[in-house]
C-alpha cells in the first residue's frame, strides 16, 4: 500500500513539480492550494505526511501545522514545512508547531522526497 502525500502550497509550479517526483517515487499525492483547503483535504483522507508551505493565504503553514498537531486523530501525521524564509527564528517557529523537518526553497525534488521518506521511516517506515 502506497503512503499517502498532501502537497500544500500556493505555488502551481511547485505543487507539479513535487507531485511528479513524488508520485514516481511511490507516493499517492493529493494537493490544495491553501490552508484552509488543507484541512478541509486532511478531513476527508488522512495523509501519512503533509508537505506544508509556511506563506499561503487564508491560514499559514504554522497555523495549519499547530491545527494538525491539536487533533488527537492526525497525531501520527508527518509534517514536512518548505519556505524561502530562512532565518534560524522561523525554522525554530516551525519546530514549535510541530513540524517534523523543516526544507528552504528552493527545494530539490529528490530533497523532498528523501525528506519524507526519512520522517516516514522514523514513523515505523514504508
Amino acid at each position: 500500500m502506497s503512503r499517502r502525500i498532501l502537497v500544500v502550497d500556493d505555488t502551481p509550479e511547485l505543487v507539479r513539480t513535487a507531485r511528479r517526483r513524488l508520485q514516481a517515487a511511490g507516493y499517492e499525492v493529493a494537493t490544495a492550494a491553501d490552508g484552509l483547503a488543507a484541512l478541509e483535504a486532511i478531513e476527508q483522507s488522512v495523509p501519512d505526511a503533509v508537505v506544508l508551505d509556511v506563506m499561503m493565504p487564508h491560514l499559514n503553514g504554522f497555523q495549519v501545522c499547530r491545527r494538525i498537531r491539536a487533533e488527537p486523530a492526525w497525531a501520527h501525521v508527518k509534517i514536512v514545512m518548505l519556505t524561502a524564509r530562512t532565518s534560524a527564528a522561523d525554522q525554530f517557529w516551525g519546530e514549535q508547531a510541530g513540524a517534523d523537518r523543516y526544507l528552504t526553497k528552493p527545494v530539490d525534488p529528490v530533497q523532498l522526497a528523501d525528506a519524507l521518506r526519512e520522517v516516514l521511516d522514523d514513523a515505523g517506515g514504508a
